[in-house]
């Protein structure tokens, strides 16, 4: 932030933490439950707005719906986007949105628990 001397992002402190409940409800509208390092997060800090430049890390909210959740969805959805996602290894509808971009199209994705994914060769880019 003391870099930013031009001041060209905005910074904030994560959300107060969800309660068990709203992680809970979260999980029952998901149809799953969330990995142990996500909902102990959530527990923590219910999301984070601004976590780096313009990158929200997801709330218990943004986890199953809302303007952020829509825009991330868009490329997600595309025919490209699930072929990268395989060439990676990863099964598309085996992953969830844990963060977005307001700005650009940058989403970050966690595997649902008990989803595997080949280890990928060293040195390989990954999708996010």
């Amino acid at each position: 932030m003391e870099a930013d001397l031009k001041h060209l992002w905005e910074y904030s402190l994560p959300r107060v933490r969800a309660s068990e409940e709203e992680v809970i409800q979260a999980e029952k509208q998901l149809g799953f439950r969330l990995p142990e390092s996500y909902r102990t997060f959530l527990l923590a800090a219910d999301g984070w707005p601004n976590f780096y430049h313009d990158v929200a890390i997801f709330s218990t909210r943004d986890l199953v719906g809302g303007p952020l959740y829509d825009s991330a969805r868009i490329p997600l959805d595309l025919p490209e986007c699930v072929a990268a996602l395989a060439r990676d290894g990863a099964i598309a509808e085996d992953q969830f949105i844990v963060a977005a971009s307001e700005l650009d199209e940058d989403v970050f994705l966690m595997g649902k628990p008990g989803t595997a994914t080949r280890a990928k060769p060293p040195g390989t880019p990954t999708v996010r």
